[in-house]
């Protein structure tokens, strides 16, 4: 019992010794330097900032125009697939349907298709390639949503990559890195 208690004071007094020598003074003076780090709003915004998945950009601008691109941080171009969109479906509802508001004995409301009938009873011609046009440009623009959400979340992912390599030019004791799942850590040097 006595050895144990003369083996855990040389252990104590080797912990003091080693706590006041010069190595300790360095890794205070570092670890003083380490707490001097202090980073704006939009730096600590970029470590804490997720990658964007493309597919799910896709997927959301698929269901709903501009919203893939809502969520890769392009409002702008977001609202205007949107916008777009929209206008050419209303318009064509407007355009090719036709909406009755009437009172009395036929109150209601009535929708039928406004064909246009020739002579022989069949829809126009010009009308029919109208609504083709409308329909085939519809689809284009769509498809070209979907793809560039898609090119969007990409662009995202890479502007984030670009500004934390910035941050780490900036800041070397930031140690950035990623794990197997995707996901991001960091910490701070010490420098050993």
């Amino acid at each position: 019992m006595k050895n144990y208690a003369i083996y855990g004071i040389l252990w104590l007094l080797i912990a003091i010794m080693v706590s006041q020598g010069p190595l300790y003074a360095q890794t205070n003076t570092k670890k003083a330097a380490l707490q001097e780090l202090s980073l704006t709003d939009d730096e600590i915004k970029v470590l804490f900032e997720k990658k964007k998945d493309p597919l799910f950009a896709g997927i959301l601008s698929f269901y709903m125009p501009g919203l893939g691109q809502f969520y890769s941080d392009e409002k702008l171009k977001g609202a205007l697939f949107l916008v777009t969109e929209y206008t050419i479906i209303v318009g064509s509802l407007f355009y090719f349907l036709d909406f009755n508001f009437k009172a009395g004995s036929d109150s209601g409301f009535n929708l039928g298709i406004d064909a246009k009938r020739t002579n022989l009873g069949v829809i126009s011609t010009k009308r029919k390639h109208l609504f083709y046009a409308t329909l085939a440009t519809l689809s284009v623009i769509h498809v070209y949503n979907i793809i560039d959400a898609v090119q969007s979340a990409g662009s995202f992912n890479h502007s984030l990559h670009e500004k934390r390599q910035e941050l780490i030019k900036k800041y070397p004791q930031l140690n950035l890195g990623y794990n197997g799942n995707g996901g991001m850590y960091f910490g701070l040097s010490s420098g050993f």
